[in-house]
């Protein structure tokens, strides 16, 4: 997973799903604003030579699944302005 990762990251945008806490874990990683280096202190990735290039430094999008959002009555919808938003800010 960790090879197809990058590749992804060079093209610029990705989708994952995964359950709850990978999700959790990678938004962690990747999402701009925090400082993450204390949660992943002493585990296996933490040791990667790359592992500091992609931390914190991506626009992250947690989407979940398990239930439709008000006011959105189909998930096509809420993606739609998922996709609106992100393109009002960028």
């Amino acid at each position: 997973m960790y090879s197809n990762l990058l590749v992804a990251i060079e093209v610029g945008v990705f989708c994952l799903f995964l359950d709850k806490g990978y999700a959790n874990m990678l938004a962690a990683y990747f999402a701009k604003g925090y400082d993450s280096r204390e949660l992943f202190k002493g585990l296996k990735i933490s040791k990667i030579p790359e592992f500091e290039e992609h931390m914190n430094q991506h626009h992250v999008i947690y989407i979940d699944l398990s239930r439709l959002p008000d006011p959105w009555t189909s998930f096509q919808e809420y993606f739609n302005n998922i996709v609106k938003m992100y393109h009002m800010r960028n």
